[in-house]
Parts: C-alpha cells; sequence; structure tokens
C-alpha cells in the first residue's frame, strides 16, 4: 500500500499506521489500488519514469523504494510541492529519483521516457481545452514503443447522477469516443481502457471527505470494504462509473 515504504517522513502515530495499514485516505488509497497491480508487472530493470503531476512526490517516492532500478522523474507545476518532494527525496535518501517544477506544456526533459504516469493530473489541462497540446507533449516525450498510464475523470454525460454522487470536486473531463480518438491522433495504440471507481466506491470517498479526525479510523474497516478491487475496476457497462484508467502505447 502506498506510504509503507515512506513511513519514516512521519511522526507515531501516523509512521506506524502507514508502515502497517498504508496511506487512510480513501481516494488515495484507491487510485494506488488501481494502478498498483498493472505498475507492479513492469520489470524493475533501468527505465526511465515521469511522474506528471507528482505533487509532493508521494508516488514518486514509494515507488523509487518498490522499484530500485527505475530512474523516476517527478514533475509538478506548484513550487512548494517541490520544495516538499525533494526535501522527503533527501530524508529518505532516495537516490533513483529527482523533482523540477515544471509546466508540462513547456516542459522540455533531456532525455525521452519509457514510462509516462499520471494520476488524476491530465484533467486540468482538459478542463482548458488544452488536450491536444498536452498529448503532443505526451507523444514527444515518451520513447517509441513506451507507455502512458493514466486516470481520467468521465464525462458528465457517461456519469449523469455526479454531481448527486460525490460530494468531492467534480470533473467532467472525457468520454470513451474523446480518449480514443485523441490517442488516434496522436498515434498512441490504446491497450486498456477500463471504467473505474463504482458508486460504492464514491460512497466510500464522500466517507472519508466527510468525517473528521477519530471517525476516519472508526469508519476505516467500511471505506475499506467499499474500496474493494470490484467497485475500483468495473467490467459492467451498466454500472455506473466515474474515471477511466487508460494505458497507451506509441
Amino acid at each position: 500500500m502506498l506510504g509503507q515504504n515512506t513511513n519514516k517522513l512521519y511522526k507515531f502515530p501516523q509512521n506506524w499506521i502507514k508502515q502497517h495499514v498504508g496511506h487512510i485516505d480513501i481516494n488515495v488509497r484507491q487510485k494506488w489500488n488501481i494502478l498498483w497491480p498493472t505498475l507492479s508487472k513492469i520489470e524493475n530493470k533501468n527505465i526511465q519514469v515521469l511522474d506528471a503531476g507528482c505533487g509532493i512526490g508521494e508516488w514518486t517516492l514509494e515507488l523509487s523504494k518498490r522499484k530500485s532500478q527505475w530512474n523516476i522523474t517527478g514533475i509538478d507545476l506548484n513550487q512548494a510541492c517541490i520544495a516538499t518532494a525533494q526535501k522527503n527525496r533527501s530524508r529518505l535518501n532516495a537516490t533513483s529519483c529527482q523533482f523540477q517544477s515544471a509546466d508540462f506544456l513547456a516542459y522540455k526533459p533531456q532525455r525521452r521516457f519509457d514510462l509516462i504516469l499520471s494520476i488524476s493530473s491530465l484533467h486540468y489541462l482538459w478542463e482548458r481545452n488544452k488536450q491536444h497540446e498536452l498529448f503532443t507533449k505526451i507523444t514527444e516525450w515518451l520513447v517509441d514503443g513506451g507507455t502512458l498510464i493514466a486516470l481520467i475523470p468521465r464525462t458528465a454525460s457517461e456519469a449523469p447522477d455526479l454531481e448527486e454522487a460525490s460530494v468531492l470536486p467534480k470533473h467532467s473531463i472525457a468520454s470513451q469516443e474523446e480518449i480514443m480518438n485523441i490517442c488516434q491522433v496522436h498515434h498512441l495504440k490504446v491497450k486498456t481502457l477500463e471504467a473505474c471507481i463504482n458508486k460504492k466506491a464514491m460512497k466510500a470517498k464522500n466517507m472519508y471527505a466527510t468525517k473528521k479526525g477519530m471517525n476516519r479510523i472508526i469508519g476505516l474497516p467500511k471505506m475499506l470494504a467499499l474500496s474493494n478491487p470490484r467497485n475500483l475496476i468495473v467490467n459492467n457497462d451498466k454500472e455506473p462509473t466515474y474515471a477511466w484508467l487508460l494505458i497507451a502505447q506509441k
């Protein structure tokens, strides 16, 4: 679970909880449980990885400990987040990763990447109608045969009850057809496009968002039960879901 390899950054009891339980933020746990099964299967060898929209570097640092041969670069526009990430990198002696403050559309890496990971960050440019500029950059950043793995919120037309289902900030982004089309335009072959996060999983996210303090700990078993894999990766086309897992290859 995310946080088990970075628990040293925290004081008791947070460090104990992260080591034995992992990150208790249900939103974060769900994303990890959706993506880690795919990431865990990628060989631990010398590859170049980009964490696009890394925030304070939680995923970058966790992956650097689990996949020690990966060379991971985390980028984010927020300079304060990058400063925190760099500080935590030093504290963990995570020598196989580095961080840089950068705007996606202005970012010019010195080398291309074998893998680009975007954990619910692409939608910020998509909301500004800059998705084609973004995917042009992604194609430039990837080596031939490189892979993009991204979580993308579904459009409201595919999740018509989104307003009622979630107390969290809502992002109406992309339909299945729009994702397929943009990948085709930018010469990315879609390998996987799976519906994610059904109503039960969304209920768990809402519970975490509305509970405070000890109530979060008390309610954690129920939230974890609602966040089981059947509710995260959904193979039933008739069941409402709120995100897409995209895996595409250049």
